[in-house]
C-alpha cells in the first residue's frame, strides 16, 4: 500500500503535466528533436522522443509536422513512466514498481512490451471529475500508434461534504468528494478506486486501488 507522500507527489505531477503542456505548445518547435524553424513540413523530429524533468517526471512528445508555410503547434507533451533506464531504480528489486508506487507501473502485455505508458488523469471541475486512463505508446525506436484513451465521467460532489466518511483534509480550498469508481486501465485491465477527496488547485492524487475483473466491474460512467 503506497503512502501518502506517494499520493501527494502523483497529485503534484498530474498537474505539472497541464503545466508542461501549456508551456511546451510552441509553434512547431520541440525541446528535443531535429528541426528549429517555426515552420516548414520538416521543422519537428520525425519520431517520438521522451524527456526527464524533475525527479523521476518524463514525458513523451509524438512528432508533428507543419504543412508548407503554416504556423502549428505540435501535440502537447504527454506524462510518462520513465524508461527503466531513466529511472534507475527498476534493477534488483522483486516487487513490481507499482507496489511501490502508484505513479509507476511496469504491467506490459504480451503485445505491448517495451512499449512506453502514457499515465492517468484525474480532474475536478465546475463541470464534474473526470477520469482519463492509461494507455501504451511505442517507443521513440518502435513502430505502430499509441493507443486511445478511456475517458470517464465519475461521480463527485463539491464542497466540504460534512457527512463525508473521511474528514476532508485541511487546507483545501476547492474541494471535491469523489466517490468509490472503477476506472479503465492499460492492458485491458480495471482498476476500483476508493473514494477520495481532490482538490485541483493542489492535489487531485488518484489513490490506489484494488484491480478487478472488467466484465464484472465494468468502467464508471465512459464516454
Amino acid at each position: 500500500m503506497a503512502d501518502k507522500t506517494s499520493f501527494q507527489r502523483t497529485g503534484r505531477v498530474l498537474s505539472a503535466s497541464f503545466v508542461v503542456t501549456l508551456a511546451g505548445a510552441t509553434a512547431c518547435k520541440t525541446p528535443h528533436g531535429g528541426g528549429g524553424g517555426a515552420s516548414g513540413p520538416s521543422d519537428t523530429s520525425s519520431k517520438a522522443f521522451i524527456s526527464k524533468f524533475e525527479g523521476d517526471t518524463c514525458h513523451y512528445m509524438l512528432p508533428e509536422h507543419c504543412p508548407p508555410d503554416v504556423s502549428c503547434n505540435p501535440p502537447p507533451p504527454m506524462e510518462a513512466d520513465c524508461p527503466p533506464d531513466m529511472r534507475g531504480d527498476a534493477e534488483g528489486l522483486d516487487a513490481p514498481s507499482y507496489q511501490r508506487d502508484p505513479a509507476v507501473d511496469d504491467f506490459r502485455p504480451a503485445n505491448r512490451q517495451g512499449w512506453v505508458r502514457i499515465k492517468r488523469q484525474f480532474t475536478g471541475n465546475s463541470s464534474g471529475c473526470f477520469y482519463t486512463s492509461d494507455r501504451y505508446c511505442p517507443a521513440p525506436d518502435g513502430q505502430g500508434a499509441c493507443e486511445q484513451p478511456v475517458s470517464q465521467k465519475v461521480p463527485c460532489q463539491a464542497g466540504p461534504q460534512p457527512q463525508a466518511e473521511e474528514p476532508m483534509p485541511e487546507g483545501m480550498k476547492d474541494p471535491y468528494r469523489v466517490q468509490s469508481f472503477v476506472g479503465a486501465r492499460a492492458g485491458d485491465r480495471c482498476e476500483r478506486y476508493p473514494a477520495f477527496w481532490c482538490d485541483p488547485s493542489s492535489d487531485c492524487a488518484l489513490p490506489k486501488g484494488e484491480l478487478v475483473d472488467c466484465a464484472a466491474n465494468p468502467p464508471t460512467g465512459k464516454l
